[in-house]
């Protein structure tokens, strides 16, 4: 339609193809994702001696990064520049933006550093945007330290994207980062702290996430979600006690954990030999789900209690919740741990009945068996093992030969 209209306009109305319906076309061409046709029409145009307007590129450009164009785009960029004309203030951020999608930021970023183009506050936030989804600690530092020579100014979003970029690879450059965005008194949203505590997380930022929950004290209140991830901070480096001592700063809050952080407490209460803590806790959960018990039956086994670890056994079984061999088998480690292979057999036994023993079950006894010096009960149990079909593995023999 657009090239009979084209033809039409000088044999049927008999307008010249002034610059003005050359850039006309130009920009329907580029719209409708036609780069060919943009070329030609740009090359008719010189021939008759008409050159694009500053507005005639804006048109071709903001047509083109509608369809995704990256090369294009950064060819009529140059051009521009080329010709002294300013870049619309849009355009470079939107061309990074879909660079992102094709995983090109960091190249594109270089050809429009390459030709001096000029990176503005949002074009920055793109950026650091792109760098905090990877996440790459390298390029988000090169940028800030570009536009820091630059004096662009950095926005909210820019320093959000930094703080998540550098919270997730452990970088101490994020304590600074924190620190400006304070003294500008940018706001902190809480699911922004929660990002930046489950980055923390992995990266075991302790001191940063410690930071960032001092900073919601002052400015607001803690909830149960920070409290969540400042935990998941501390038990991935194995910090449980810290995770535990939590527990007091919650309940001075007037904060009821729901059921999810009691099984968690009641989790890292064992790792940490809090036994009397995670029974506490226990004593909270109104509906205990399986991981409940499970931390209940190894606090047990921490104290080497068998009777206490029969008794969550016998809870769980009468919370019409059929123990698994993964119960049943914590049962029998404790049973092994405490010295108690009577009451081991006797389970692993029932175990059999019900079909739930598995090469876990008869190591755990066998662990116990060699614990004893009792190597005729493990020979015995070796073949038992070898004749259910149960094969002994690396674990098996590295318990007889320990």
């Amino acid at each position: 339609v657009l090239e009979d209209f084209w033809g039409r306009i000088t044999k049927e109305l008999g307008i010249p193809h002034g610059w003005l319906l050359y850039e006309a076309a130009i920009a329907g061409y580029a719209a409708a994702g036609y780069p060919e046709k943009v070329e030609e029409f740009n090359l008719a145009m010189q021939k008759d001696n008409f050159r694009l307007s500053a507005r005639g590129y804006s048109l071709i450009i903001k047509g083109f990064l509608k369809n995704g164009f990256v090369d294009e785009v950064l060819q009529y960029m140059v051009e521009m520049t080329q010709r002294s004309h300013a870049i619309p203030s849009f355009s470079v951020a939107q061309l990074l933006r879909v660079a992102s999608e094709t995983k090109r930021v960091q190249e594109v970023h270089k050809k429009l550093k390459e030709r001096a183009i000029p990176m503005l506050p949002e074009a920055i936030a793109v950026l650091l945007e792109d760098c905090s989804r990877v996440p790459d600690g390298k390029f988000a530092h090169a940028i800030e330290q570009d536009a820091r020579a630059a004096n662009t100014e950095l926005t909210a979003s820019s320093y959000e994207s930094l703080l998540k970029v550098y919270a997730a690879s452990g970088d101490g450059h994020a304590l600074q980062i924190l620190k400006e965005i304070q003294n500008a008194n940018l706001p902190i949203s809480d699911s922004l702290c929660v990002s930046l505590l489950t980055r923390c997380a992995e990266s075991k930022f302790i001191r940063l996430a410690e930071e960032i929950v001092c900073h919601v004290r002052k400015t607001s209140k803690m909830s149960i979600p920070i409290y969540s991830s400042l935990m998941k901070v501390y038990a991935y480096s194995k910090m449980y006690h810290k995770a535990c001592d939590l527990y007091d700063d919650i309940l001075a809050d007037g904060i009821e954990p729901d059921g999810m952080m009691y099984g968690c407490l009641m989790k890292f209460s064992v790792e940490c030999g809090r036994t009397q803590l995670s029974q506490k806790l226990s004593e909270k959960v109104s509906v205990p789900d399986i991981q409940n018990y499970m931390s209940l039956i190894r606090a047990a086994g921490r104290d080497r209690d068998v009777d206490r670890a029969f008794a969550v056994l016998q809870q769980l079984r009468e919370s019409n919740v059929a123990p698994d061999s993964i119960a049943l088998n914590c049962v029998v480690d404790v049973c092994v741990k405490a010295g108690n292979i009577q009451r081991a057999e006797k389970l692993v036994a029932e175990m059999e009945d019900l079909k739930l023993e598995d090469i876990i079950t008869y190591n755990t006894l066998l662990k116990g068996y060699c614990q004893k010096h009792d190597s005729k009960a493990a020979k015995n149990l070796f073949s038992k093992m070898e004749e259910s079909g149960k094969e002994p593995n690396e674990v098996s023999y590295n318990c007889l030969l320990n």
